[in-house]
């Protein structure tokens, strides 16, 4: 192309005249592919496929300080970790156009993992501690179908006969990733499935004082008992039968152990014994001079009477004091003073004869007092002495 440029005035001058000639070209368009963009072993080779058109003339630079290249399709290795700029300038000798790619050079993480547990009896309550090196992401896959993105997950596993599986794939901010399978990892035993029932009923009154514990259990050869029956007393039958000796709150535990899986199972139930079982402690010596009220007076301790009659005697067989008076718990309610009945007049110290007869609100006739606890095995005594000190 020319391009004439005419100049002249209002004088009538001659003009003058320039003229200047160029070419017109058509840019050439820089542009090329390259085999992976992401190299997760910490090297990447890559191959270029020049797609620029029209040009003659290529200059590569890799980014990674290393000498530039004039081949068409040329190829580079890269063997650091890093982040590297590919740019090609493609020019046909008068004009150049430039294009760049983004390359990665990374390592894959090093994947691993472990547990608190791997096998249990009935559910399997797992914490999984990472020991992944080189992640920032993570997607946990486990056997029965269940999935988890956090770094450390807990996990409940049901009891199953079989082995649960546990996949854990990793990766880092690029892209790299890695996986890891543990087959056969966690094994959550079925326990036995014990139970029982308590007859006549988990709460009777007195008189009643036994219990029958019947085991509902599945009846397995593999199975063995061991109970505790709140009282101190054990048993390792598979049904129990148990007499208690007071009323109360017992605790019955069963536990059942399953030999061939080595799992226990237990199983905790209450029975009661309800009512009043009755007592009743005859003291030997009172004053009634002492500072302390238990002491100035002799009054038996009970509680749970039904009736109750105490006489006081002298030497001579004079009653001197009588009473059946019980409070609302069956307790003894009066004491003899130390005088005389009727008229009041001190006794001095010495040694008097007493009598009980009482009978508890459970029916049974109290059968004595006995001051060793029954250690040599001989029976109380309703009747006895009770020295009044001066």
């Amino acid at each position: 192309y020319t391009v004439t440029v005419i100049a002249d005035n209002f004088f009538g001058c001659k003009p003058d005249t320039f003229s200047q000639s160029f070419t017109s070209r058509t840019k050439p368009k820089a542009a090329f592919n390259v085999n992976d963009t992401l190299g997760c072993t910490g090297n990447l080779n890559v191959v270029t496929t020049n797609n620029t058109l029209r040009a003659s003339a290529y200059v590569w630079d890799w980014g990674d300080a290393t000498p530039q290249t004039s081949f068409i399709n040329p190829t580079h290795l890269y063997n650091t970790q890093g982040q590297y700029i590919i740019s090609l300038v493609a020019s046909d000798a008068t004009c150049k156009d430039t294009a760049y790619k983004t390359v990665y050079v990374s390592q894959k993480p090093v994947v691993d993992f472990s547990v608190n547990d791997s096998v249990t009896c009935d559910t399997a309550r797992i914490h999984f501690t990472n020991l992944t090196t080189g992640a920032t992401n993570y997607l946990w896959t486990f056997s029965d179908g269940t999935t988890s993105n956090d770094a450390e997950p807990d996990k409940n596993f049901p009891p199953s006969l079989s082995y649960y599986n546990v996949k854990l794939e990793a990766s880092n901010s690029l892209g790299c990733k890695a996986t890891t399978i543990k087959a056969n990892l966690i094994l959550a035993k079925v326990p036995p499935a014990g139970d029982f029932v308590i007859n006549p009923s988990p709460t009777i009154s007195i008189p009643l004082y036994t219990f029958s514990f019947n085991n509902i259990t599945l009846d397995d050869n593999n199975y063995t008992y061991q109970w505790t029956l709140g009282d101190g007393s054990f048993e390792n039958s598979r049904d129990v039968v148990h007499k208690y000796n007071d009323t109360g709150r017992y605790e019955v535990q069963m536990i059942v152990f399953d030999n061939k899986n080595g799992c226990p199972d237990t199983t905790i139930k209450i029975a009661r014994i309800e009512g009043q079982p009755g007592y009743l402690y005859v003291p030997n010596a009172f004053y009634p001079n002492s500072l302390q009220m238990q002491f100035k007076t002799f009054k038996p301790l009970g509680k749970g009477l039904e009736s109750y009659r105490l006489q006081v005697f002298d030497a001579w067989g004079k009653l001197l004091f009588e009473s059946s008076q019980l409070d609302a718990e069956g307790s003894p309610v009066e004491g003899w003073d130390g005088t005389m009945l009727k008229t009041g007049k001190p006794m001095p110290q010495d040694a008097y004869a007493w009598r009980i007869v009482a009978r508890f609100r459970n029916g049974r006739q109290w059968d004595g007092m006995s001051y060793t606890n029954n250690r040599d095995a001989s029976p109380g005594n309703t009747f006895g002495t009770v020295t009044l000190f001066r």
